[in-house]
């Protein structure tokens, strides 16, 4: 591995971790620090969700100690121009703010950010306005915006940026990425945020409050606090390699000495303790002096601050192979056989004329720890190239030279931190992928895994440093998810940021702190990402859950945004995946509407999202009709329904009032399907009595006075969910017969059956025979059996060419048939077997069986094969071959055949003796009918028919 050696630890999560309530996150009370807020108040905004910002803007203040010595808050709106709300002077009172907050007018007008943001610089960040710039108190401007801004943005932003304002960008909805990034401070990823609605701010508030206090913290540390924290760290081997090229002023060069000399400044300097090395790069490389040279901090500053520019060009790559073949060297005073911390710090400003990642590679490999600092025209590539990773961590851009003196204190703690983490850790290699590999072995039941429970399994992985197999993580990784457990990633130091992605395939589940004293923090962020995932344990392992929402005009937009909550929470409540629970929604008013069906999404976050952007209809309130739209819509096996693989099915009506429209009829239609249906209504509109009529089970029926109420209704909701069955029935039996013909080498272009003499005499009778199916002895002693056939003919490539659906024998549809003609040839192929796994999926039969009246196989034998087990499983439970006349290797048709029962050897054909009753027993006795578990005396039963062949 790369620079600083691993320590890995493998942690398996079996239960979540309890958080007793939820704590306000604050900054520390000797915080300090001058906090501007520039929010758009432009039309775009609209005044329901202008009280959205108002409401944020107050969260984020609320969790500040504000006071003239502490934090002070200012405040601008703008749109076509900015209007000052208060200066950083103007209150003295948090609660006055906060007042101030609430009643906060909104604007309206165009988006001119590019104005706001000059305004901010020259009238709140200055000392009238209530700036403390001048005592070194951090400033930083949060900026809140909806869309794009009319003007320029980037070039008011960077005046901000140079007069050493933070600034972080807020983007809602419509908001343009670039200039958000274009505002912000960089790093991006610590500095922009996005969020998809106004509704959603609240969500990001208490991150964004913990990043502005930490920004705080850090920007205000003094240097005498810093050095007490470095007293930890007080052994190292420093080297600085400073670019010394012409595209550096003399200016700017003294801005390089004033940073140095800070630096150093801070360090407990010794010929024991922290020993500094420096050279300076152009063209060539020049040793200014090697470590252990001055060991008195006297001296070395003095040095420092003498220190003549090279001038020329820039190789960098040619100086970091230098710095490790000359200074990081015994002779020269480098203590890494005494496993004392090597650290470099590469400063430049501008592109290198060489290659610099082999050499950077190279030194890393070394065991050196390498900082890069970018200034101005910098190669950020290149600074990637050259520094540790995470880039977080040991990667600094910054604007100008100017800015080098505020960096300075915050490099040097993380530097002095890096120091204590390098020497305190124990040696050896990190095989991260090797541990995965071996960590999978734990979830099994031998070793009390509860997977075939549905329980959660989790695996936490904390790493301080590169794999040292890199390559060998993404298989295990892999393997881990694909068996639906979990990985967190936790890197601490020098890990690697892509690794720990490439680990948790998911960066919502990567964490990351600078040094092990801070793993700590991490517990309440780790455990509310448990919590999240951990479900309760449902008695359903599966199921097909579809929400229908009202959203009439009787809803407010409120109400409605709760409902969206309270619809996401109760998703939430199941292990969303394909083969678990699947989700659809629709939403109605006086008309029904889509929003998705239960086979496009497989995740809570998709179906959640999805719920988040629906969009309220309004109008009035049809539920009846609702309720057959998503009968015939959803609960269908095309859009993802597993009605027909006995899964659960559920139905949660979600309203406010009364229907406009009978809902019995549809109700019962409902039940009749086995879908069970549970209503929540809400107010005082609805009639229990209604939800009463649509559930059918008083059971299923919950009340709540308002909204604001559904929170609690959850619980008892997700249980009954859980715990609701549909009733055993003894109702009769559906078959569905497809029949498919392949004639291939046909005597005319004409007739479907020309020239098949046989075929046209008896399939009349056929499909009269397997019709009828009386007689049998059925489970339910009554219950009926019923016989559909439907009927299908493809051409080669499976365009369908004449379809007919499952009904019950219908001898004007057989003559129909008999007297189908087309001039296409047809096949049997992998095509027409996918067409009637087409044809199927509109089945909810409990018996599917498909016969093919054909000449000879027209595609290769182990092809159609695998093609006939996916018709397998899916649901069809056999399939039958009936070579007709001219047939060539008959026996070859037996071989894409299932689901046969006695005599299951014997070719079926077009001419053997009452192939009727042959078909008929096939159907019953074969797997698509029976499971012949009993071999002496032959038990033969069914989903619906019990029959019993005694042996004599």
């Amino acid at each position: 591995m790369e620079g600083t050696q691993g320590l890995l630890a493998i942690f398996t999560i079996a239960t979540c971790f309890l958080v007793n309530g939820a704590q306000k996150t604050v900054c520390k009370e000797e915080a300090v620090a001058d906090i501007v807020f520039l929010v758009d108040g432009s039309w775009s905004i609209g005044s329901e969700n202008f009280k959205q910002i108002r409401q944020f803007l107050y969260t984020l203040v609320n969790s500040f100690e504000v006071a003239p010595d502490q934090v002070r808050i200012g405040l601008v709106q703008y749109s076509n121009t900015p209007r000052t709300e208060f200066l950083l002077n103007t209150f003295q009172d948090k609660q006055d703010i906060l007042q101030y907050i609430t009643n906060l007018r909104y604007m309206g007008g165009e988006t001119n950010t590019g104005l706001g943001l000059d305004f901010l610089l020259n009238e709140l960040f200055v000392d009238r306005a209530g700036s403390r710039v001048n005592e070194n108190v951090p400033q930083i401007g949060v900026v809140i915006t909806d869309g794009e801004s009319m003007d320029n943005v980037g070039l008011h932003a960077l005046k901000l940026k140079k007069q050493g304002v933070t600034l972080y960008a807020i983007g809602i909805k419509e908001a343009d990425e670039d200039q958000l990034k274009e505002i912000a401070t960089t790093p991006h990823n610590q500095h922009v945020y996005s969020v998809s609605d106004f509704a959603a701010l609240q969500g990001i508030s208490q991150s964004l409050i913990q990043v502005l206090c930490t920004t705080v913290d850090e920007a205000k540390r003094p240097i005498s606090k810093v050095v007490q924290e470095c007293l930890n760290a007080t052994v190292a081997d420093i080297v600085f390699l400073v670019d010394g090229s012409t595209s550096i002023s003399p200016t700017n060069f003294q801005e390089v000495r004033r940073f140095l000399h800070s630096f150093i400044e801070g360090l407990d300097i010794g010929a024991d303790k922290v020993r500094i090395g420096l050279a300076q790069f152009s063209n060539e490389i020049q040793k200014q002096f090697h470590l252990g040279e001055h060991t008195d901090q006297r001296a070395l500053l003095e040095q420092v601050d003498r220190l003549p520019q090279l001038g020329g060009g820039t190789a960098t790559g040619k100086a970091i192979t230098v710095l490790r073949e000359e200074f990081f060297t015994k002779a020269n005073g480098s203590r890494a056989d005494q496993r004392v911390p090597q650290i470099a710090v590469v400063l430049t400003d501008g592109a290198s004329a060489d290659k610099v990642t082999l050499p950077a590679k190279a030194l890393r490999q070394q065991g050196v720890i390498v900082f890069a600092i970018g200034v101005g025209a910098a190669n950020i590539n290149e600074l990637k190239d050259i520094a540790n990773r995470p880039h977080e961590r040991f990667l600094v851009n910054i604007e100008s030279f100017q800015a080098l003196q505020t960096l300075s204190q915050g490099l040097l703690q993380t530097v002095c931190v890096s120091m204590e983490n390098q020497r305190m850790e124990p040696s050896g290699d990190t095989y991260t992928g090797k541990a995965l590999k071996y960590s999978l072995g734990y979830f099994g039941a031998q070793y009390g895994g509860r997977k075939a429970l549905n329980v959660p399994q989790w695996l936490m992985v904390i790493t301080d440093g590169e794999a040292t197999d890199p390559y060998s993580l993404a298989g295990p990784a892999k393997e881990l998810r694909d068996n639906g457990i979990i990985v967190y990633s936790i890197g601490v130091v020098g890990a690697n940021k892509q690794e720990l992605e490439l680990m948790a395939g998911d960066t919502n589940k990567v964490f990351f702190v600078d040094d092990f004293h801070k793993l700590d923090t991490l517990h309440k962020n780790i455990s509310f990402e448990f919590c999240q995932t951990s479900k309760p344990v449902c008695e359903k392992t599966q199921g097909d859950l579809v929400l229908l929402i009202d959203s009439s005009g009787s809803i407010s937009t409120t109400d409605f945004t709760i409902m969206k909550k309270f619809a996401t929470d109760l998703v939430s409540s199941f292990n969303i995946a394909e083969q678990s629970f699947r989700v659809g929604v629709a939403q109605f008013s006086s008309d029904p509407k889509k929003e998705f069906f239960l086979n496009e999404y497989y995740t809570e976050a998709e179906v959640n999202n999805q719920i988040n952007n629906m969009m309220q209809i309004r109008y009035t309130t049809n539920i009846g009709k609702a309720l057959n739209y998503v009968r015939k819509e959803y609960f269908q096996p095309a859009r993802g329904s597993r009605i027909n693989a006995k899964v659960s099915q559920n139905l949660v009506v979600i309203t406010d009032g009364r229907s406009d429209d009978d809902v019995v009829d549809a109700a019962e239609k409902l039940k009749a399907m086995n879908i069970e249906v549970f209503a929540i209504g809400i107010g005082k509109d609805h009639k229990p009595v209604e939800l009463g009529q649509i559930t059918l089970n008083p059971e299923r029926v919950f009340s709540v006075q308002d909204f604001a109420s559904l929170d609690k209704i959850k619980k008892k909701v997700v249980d009954t969910i859980c715990s609701s069955k549909v009733p055993d029935t003894q109702a009769g039996c559906t078959i569905d017969i497809a029949m498919g013909f392949d004639i291939t080498r046909r005597a005319t272009a004409q007739g479907l059956f020309d020239g098949q003499a046989q075929l046209q005499a008896f399939l009349p009778q056929i499909i009269r025979y397997v019709s009828n199916l009386k007689g049998l002895c059925c489970v339910a002693g009554d219950g009926s059996i019923e016989t559909n056939i439907g009927f299908r003919v493809v051409e080669q490539d499976g365009k369908v060419l004449y379809d007919y659906n499952f009904e019950k024998y219908d001898e004007k549809i057989v003559e129909k048939v008999m007297a189908l003609q087309t001039s296409q040839t047809t096949y049997f192929n992998s095509f027409l077997l996918r067409s009637f796994s087409d044809k199927f999926q509109k089945s909810n039969a409990g018996v599917k069986v498909l016969v093919i009246f054909s000449d000879g196989l027209d595609d290769d034998v182990v092809k159609l094969e695998q093609e006939s087990e996916l018709l397998r499983t899916k649901g069809i439970n056999a399939l039958l071959t009936v070579a007709l006349e001219g047939v060539q290797n008959a026996n070859l048709l037996q071989m894409v055949e299932f689901g046969r029962g006695f005599g299951y050897k014997q070719p079926l054909n077009i001419g053997m003796h009452n192939l009727g009753n042959t078909l008929l027993t096939q159907i019953v006795s074969g797997s698509s009918f029976c499971d012949n578990r009993i071999r002496t005396t032959l038990l033969v039963v069914s989903p619906c028919v019990v029959v019993i062949l005694y042996v004599t």
